[in-house]
């Protein structure tokens, strides 16, 4: 039965405005995301890093449902925080839940230059000027409960995927950006949680869990999407990061394995660790790709 639904599972509708997309941006803003991390030659805290990559995700979606001017309402976007608050909405306005990229739209907030340092063969550094909209600025603040934060997420996009009009559609993405840290206590209960997450579904396929790590390693070290042989770091965080991420279904790994330059043959693990912003936008299949505004990130 399980093989039989996944063959009829192709991840292939397309996007439109009367088959919205789901997109869920999951923000750690735990005291943890404090901490220096390290994209390429950027070093911020890890909870910029995390917010500058959902910020030129979500210009990324919104310049993708632009026509002639005009917005149309193919995603419907959530970015949540978990906090030692609890859940805080991360978004201009006052959603408690999915925004679609319309009303979105309207809220825009004001454009940020940002200068990022750029060094290239051995070559001397340049200053690279980026511009992106601030949509998001996470503010970590205490032991903040991954389980709550993935709890609010699986209500998040059960709702959306029991609408009649969502039904028929590409399933949810989340994109959950921490530093991986975690009460030990809450393992059984993350990996359950994340299963109930990867179990929500439209008839076209299941939501696909996207677990982006941000570590302090100062070795460039990063990692797209492994196998299960090519996952070569075993700390506690890592391990559960990446046995809870989603698998590629098989419909999309020629994709992956393209749009990264993977040799490696799969099946992959949405697993991304200290990623490039350019090689997140890569993998948004949805709509043209668009990537000379991040090409030094």
């Amino acid at each position: 039965m399980k093989n039989n639904r996944w063959q009829q599972r192709f991840y292939r509708q397309p996007v439109t405005h009367r088959q919205r997309a789901a997109v869920v941006f999951l923000i750690d803003c735990s005291l943890s995301m404090l901490q220096p991390g390290k994209v390429r030659s950027l070093t911020l805290a890890k909870h910029q890093i995390a917010a500058l990559m959902c910020n030129l995700m979500i210009d990324e979606f919104v310049m993708r449902a632009s026509r002639n001017g005009i917005i149309n309402n193919y995603y419907d976007i959530a970015a949540i925080g978990y906090t030692g608050n609890g859940i805080v909405s991360l978004l201009p306005g006052d959603s408690n839940g999915f925004t679609s990229i319309e009303k979105l739209a309207e809220l825009t907030p004001s454009i940020k230059t940002i200068s990022l340092t750029h060094q290239a063969n051995g070559e001397a550094p340049i200053e690279v000027p980026m511009t992106l909209h601030e949509w998001i600025d996470p503010q970590p603040f205490g032991n903040a409960s991954m389980v709550e934060g993935l709890s609010e997420t699986y209500m998040l996009i059960d709702k959306w995927c029991h609408m009649p009009d969502n039904r028929d559609n590409f399933p949810p993405l989340v994109f959950h950006f921490t530093d991986g840290a975690h009460n030990q206590r809450d393992r059984d209960n993350i990996i359950y949680i994340t299963s109930r997450i990867k179990s929500v579904n439209t008839s076209d396929g299941d939501a696909l869990l996207f677990n982006i790590l941000l570590t302090s390693y100062d070795d460039n070290y990063s990692v797209m999407f492994p196998t299960n042989h090519g996952f070569n770091r075993h700390s506690a965080e890592e391990r559960l990061m990446f046995e809870t991420s989603s698998m590629v279904p098989k419909s999309l790994e020629n994709f992956v394995a393209f749009m990264l330059d993977i040799k490696r043959s799969g099946p992959y693990r949405s697993y991304i660790v200290n990623s490039s912003a350019c090689e997140l936008i890569s993998i948004l299949n949805i709509g043209t790709e668009s990537v000379n505004n991040v090409k030094y990130l």
